[in-house]
């Protein structure tokens, strides 16, 4: 803290102190304890205490003793041990320098394992450290498992199978969870001839009064003990909430701490501490970032300022909706139950399109009351996303992310463009032109009673290439960069395009609101899912770039260009629309596509669909 104010400026009560698990919420003595700084440490009642401590840690009194805290007990051990360490990858540094590790030394070692493991907050299974014990025990060798942050979830522990004929030993930290790190206590378990050697190292007096009275005090305070084991994991979703709101993927079960990976970890730690907020920066694992557990979770909401940090969601989420869009699409019998989000949109549309586009109104306020509605179903599906992923991640905490993709996937719609061009594709193979024309008329707004089967294939090739962009990727790339509240912000908006977003009267002006914004939303995804076509397509650049223009949409042509230039076809042209001509310029060059260019353009389709699967996974990574 002293070295943070003096690169950051302020005083200490200037500053949020998040680096350090420590519990920020300490016991607190009672205003009666007396303690006699006069005479030394009194042998009674270091008795008392360690009797206590075995109590609160379910262990035989004579398996336990009080030292200088369990840093000065892993110290200890290691001159005492005299053996090399096998420790976690990620692990606290003491467990390292105590126990250096040795490569060319015998296999009997002493494998240092923390539970809950700091900094990451890993928990260690019951049986993994039984099966641990085993093996060390078969080799001569020793577990020993630091149990620092164990007492605030007990069922963690090991302590109850220390026994004097197992090589087992466990460390304890009083100032951890009690809050009280300066008394300096901690407690070693272990078999009473090893004991005997600590104790010999340590001297009579291995602690102070103080520390004496607090921690028999403490541990003899059952009704703290049981509020606080209550309120910690709270106060932890609680930090969580905050660190995710800004992009951050919190980790560890351990309620005192969490642990954040990021690429920018040192501009993360760099960007707090100018705002008076420290965390824990880890110089040999410079991805990581840790923070514990605080008083008081509002100061955190000073994450308001920009950081290169990252986007809103994280991928496991959009991969998660992903995998269950293209396995399940969005099945019937779940739609007959509960429907489907966008029929909600559409519903709010027709009412507002109802009651304020009229006739009698003039153009600029029918289209300020286009805007308005817009406005309002935006409001409406983005606000409902938001209080549900706060809600989600409150709940859930570090597991949100399943929840938050179950909530995402029906945005998404591989599954159902599929579903709805393949039996187009299907009638065709079996030369049936009536139900090729009935199916396709099912995804298509043009007239489809008399299309030859080019007329057919033409039509839910242009539809499945543009839908690629509106029903995937436009979707995605929205809940990349602005969570769930961006993913269903723009299907609001797409809903409302297709509805009313039309040139023609009577929603020319009621729906130019929606148009633009479409427009807008569209711009980068249209560009992105052209890319991903002629990378699946192995070509259509040059069609692409010479014909991506010619549609009268923005962002429609791009997607189309790809898909006629990796086809080698003529896509758009002349169309009818209730029974009239609409003179359209063509898109791509050579021939008609016929069935066999369905197929083509389905596996095409589908190859995109993987390439955004790998993007999405790509920014996962380098985020």
């Amino acid at each position: 803290m002293s070295d943070a104010c003096a690169r950051f400026g302020g005083e200490r009560a200037d500053w949020l102190d998040l680096s350090t698990g420590i519990n920020p919420r300490p016991w607190t003595p009672p205003e009666a304890m007396a303690i006699d700084w006069h005479a030394l440490p009194d042998p009674a009642g270091l008795a008392h205490l360690e009797h206590i401590a075995a109590a609160a840690f379910d262990v035989d009194p004579r398996l336990c003793m009080a030292v200088p805290g369990s840093e000065a007990g892993l110290r200890a051990l290691s001159s005492v041990l005299g053996l090399p360490g096998v420790h976690q990858p990620l692990c606290y540094g003491t467990h390292a320098e105590a126990f250096p590790s040795s490569p060319g030394a015998s296999e009997a070692s002493v494998r240092i394992v923390g539970n809950p493991n700091n900094p990451d907050g890993a928990i260690t299974a019951r049986e993994a450290l039984l099966d641990a014990l085993d093996r060390q025990e078969a080799l001569g060798g020793w577990l020993l498992v630091d149990e620092a942050f164990a007492d605030c979830s007990p069922q963690w522990s090991i302590a109850d199978q220390v026994a004097e004929d197992r090589r087992l030993i466990v460390t304890r930290s009083f100032g951890k969870f009690f809050g009280l790190a300066g008394v300096r206590l901690g407690f070693v378990l272990a078999p009473p001839y090893l004991l005997r050697q600590l104790g010999r190292m340590h001297g009579e007096w291995p602690v102070c009064s103080a520390a004496l009275a607090f921690g028999a005090a403490a541990y003899g305070d059952a009704a703290w003990i049981a509020a606080t084991r209550a309120e910690l994991p709270t106060r932890a979703r609680q930090l969580d909430t905050v660190l995710q709101r800004h992009g951050l993927r919190p980790q560890g079960a351990c309620p005192l701490f969490r642990l954040v990976a990021s690429n920018n970890a040192q501009s993360l730690f760099e960007a707090l501490a100018r705002q008076h907020i420290l965390t824990r920066p880890f110089a040999k694992h410079p991805r990581l970032c840790g923070s514990g557990s605080r008083r008081t979770i509002p100061r955190s909401n000073a994450l308001t300022q920009p950081w290169p940090v990252q986007v809103s969601m994280a991928e496991p989420i959009a991969l998660a909706a992903l995998a269950l869009d293209a396995v399940f699409g969005w099945p019937e019998r779940l739609y007959r139950v509960v429907g489907h989000p966008v029929g909600l949109f559409a519903r709010v549309i027709r009412t507002c399109e109802r009651q304020w586009n009229r006739s009698n109104r003039s153009f600029a306020r029918r289209r300020l009351l286009g805007a308005v509605t817009l406005a309002l179903l935006v409001a409406l599906s983005g606000g409902a996303a938001l209080l549900l992923e706060g809600a989600i991640q409150a709940l859930a905490g570090p597991w949100a992310w399943p929840f938050v993709a179950v909530a995402a996937w029906p945005a998404l719609a591989q599954r159902s463009l599929l579903d709805h061009y393949q039996p187009v594709a299907a009638a065709l193979s079996r030369a049936d032109l009536p139900e090729a024309r009935s199916a396709v008329s099912r995804i298509v707004g043009r007239d489809t009673a008399e299309l030859d089967e080019g007329g057919i294939a033409r039509a839910a090739i242009e539809s499945l290439s543009e839908s690629f962009c509106d029903g995937v990727i436009a979707p995605l790339f929205w809940l990349l960069v602005c969570g769930l509240p961006g993913a269903w912000a723009y299907k609001a908006i797409n809903t409302a395009d297709s509805l009313i977003g039309h040139p023609e009267e009577p929603l020319r002006a009621f729906g130019w609101a929606s148009a633009r914004c479409d427009d807008l939303a569209n711009l980068a995804p249209a560009r992105l899912s052209a890319v991903l076509i002629c990378l699946a397509g192995a070509g259509g650049w040059r069609v692409l770039r010479q014909d991506h223009g010619k549609h009268t949409s923005p962002n429609s042509g791009w997607p189309e260009a790809a898909m006629a230039g990796a086809l080698g076809v003529r896509l758009a042209g002349p169309v009818r629309y209730d029974g009239m001509t609409a003179a359209k310029p063509w898109i791509g060059q050579g021939g008609a596509p016929r069935l066999e260019d369905m197929w083509r353009a389905r596996a095409i389709f589908l190859r995109a669909c993987l390439l955004a699967w790998l993007g999405a996974g790509g920014v996962e990574w380098l985020l």
